[in-house]
């Protein structure tokens, strides 16, 4: 029996989803539904009942009593419709009373859903997840527009701050806040008109279509390696994800499948003579784990270890959220939102031998870039007045020296790299959180750990940190 076909698009109002997603419908043959007209149908109910849509009783009650017919009604679109829906949507009853009824219609035949937790809660196992989303100034125009053709226009400045805050409310909601799913594809429509985003919305749903079945098994795969904490020799072929972009939405399905909490990000091949080594366009990224993030001193059980390469770094802790934007971030802005600054040692691992059959980079970037522990040293003191890309850099093991590096001619400035991943999250809709640390790339190159080896990464004035490998 064939699975049918979920497309779950999310975003905020006035991006364009509700305009894309009944074109895909069409396009796909899939019943469509605007989950935001429940919402909005559920408020109007409760206003017709001259309750208050802000009262979890009521609003729980309207959204039980909701019948299909109830979101053909003529009057769900307006200011005093959109605060109602808003109000009710931040209702965890209202949600929970409407959840089965958007399940059951979309498991029915499939569907194409629009909303705001469609990708996230609904349907977070829906093969393809699209977030539509557009500048602030864009969506409001568009609202304005829109309220102007209907005779109902306020002043766009108006419009604006009540866009504003609407996003506000949704992003802040305890009960499913407005983000995008961690493997959803962004398509910022800010610039783009209705035909080139619907365009670009079905070619990624007929590609997603005949990927999906091939990135859950990859992610199944990969999940199950690093519970059991063991290795495979190479990977079938049919398997293997066909680019980075590819290969990163499998990482984000192995975040998924482990439910481990996601504490930060490693970065790796800064410099374009590893780029080339590893036949990369760019540097590579990776999810460091919870179990994963350690305080110095460490120790790691070596029989636990899937080949361990141990590395001196520069780690980031970040103060503030660095969200997904049409912006892109500059180094000011990552200045900005750092906390504190740490030498670190990585002990990367690879759920794959190191023997002929060893797969390509696609492969490994789906396995989080060969992502491991991460053993934090204690915080550089008055970090922003020290010159940390002039200092060497030291990895001793058992007291001799191994490796010696210089941060700038390994990453150049930290603040370089971190700008790079907050970009490149922005732009795959996941972004960067307040709290997550970042592992900057090698300063030392990497060293191959065995037991009952202790690693010191000397950073001089900066501190130091240890990890050893044994129970």
């Amino acid at each position: 029996m064939t699975t049918p076909l979920i497309v779950a698009i999310d975003g905020p109002a006035a991006a364009g989803k509700g305009t894309l997603a009944r074109r895909l419908a069409a396009a796909l043959g899939l019943p469509y539904l605007d989950t935001g007209l429940l919402y909005r149908a559920t408020g109007r109910r409760v206003l017709d009942a001259a309750g208050d849509p802000a009262d979890p009783t009521a609003a729980a009650e309207a959204a039980r009593a909701l019948r299909p017919e109830d979101t053909q009604r003529t009057d769900l679109r307006g200011p005093a419709a959109d605060a109602a829906a808003a109000a009710v949507a931040a209702i965890p009853a209202v949600r929970a009373a409407l959840l089965d009824f958007q399940r059951d219609f979309g498991r029915a035949n499939g569907a194409v859903l629009d909303g705001r937790d469609i990708g996230t809660v609904i349907f977070p196992d829906a093969p393809v997840k699209i977030f539509v989303t557009a500048s602030l100034a864009e969506r409001a125009r568009r609202r304005f527009l829109e309220l102007q053709a209907k005779g109902t226009a306020a002043p766009y400045e108006q419009v604006e701050a009540d866009m504003r805050a609407r996003d506000a409310q949704d992003a802040a909601r305890a009960a499913a806040p407005l983000k995008p799913a961690v493997d959803a594809v962004i398509i910022d429509t800010t610039e783009l008109n209705a035909d080139a985003a619907f365009a670009r919305a079905l070619a990624l749903t007929r590609a997603r279509m005949q990927s999906a079945p091939r990135d859950l098994a990859l992610a199944a795969l990969l999940a199950g390696l690093r519970r059991d904490g063991r290795q495979q020799s190479g990977l079938d072929d049919a398997l293997l994800p066909a680019d980075a972009d590819a290969a990163y939405r499998v990482a984000a399905l192995v975040e998924r499948l482990l439910d481990w909490p996601r504490m930060g990000w490693k970065i790796a091949a800064n410099m374009p003579e590893m780029q080339r080594a590893l036949r990369a366009a760019e540097p590579i990224m990776g999810r460091v784990f919870a179990p994963f993030l350690m305080n110095n001193p460490a120790r790691l059980d070596p029989s636990r270890l899937l080949h361990p390469v141990v590395e001196a770094e520069i780690a980031i802790c970040l103060a503030t959220d660095l969200p997904p934007r049409t912006a892109p971030y500059t180094e000011a802005d990552i200045l900005a939102a750092i906390a504190s600054i740490h030498p670190a040692i990585e002990v990367a691992e690879c759920r794959f031998l190191h023997d002929a059959r060893f797969p390509p980079l696609p492969a490994i970037l789906a396995d989080g870039s060969g992502s491991g522990s991460l053993i934090l040293g204690p915080a550089i003191a008055d970090w922003r007045s020290r010159k940390i890309p002039a200092q060497d850099v030291v990895l001793r093991v058992d007291g001799v020296e191994r490796r010696r590096g210089n941060v700038a001619k390994a990453i150049g400035s930290p603040i370089t790299p971190v700008t790079w991943l907050a970009n490149r999250l922005s732009a795959d809709g996941i972004g960067l959180r307040a709290g997550e640390v970042i592992s900057t790339g090698t300063c030392t190159g990497m060293l191959l750990g065995r037991a009952g080896q202790t690693f010191l990464g000397d950073f001089g004035p900066l501190g130091t940190v240890t990890v050893t490998l044994a129970t």
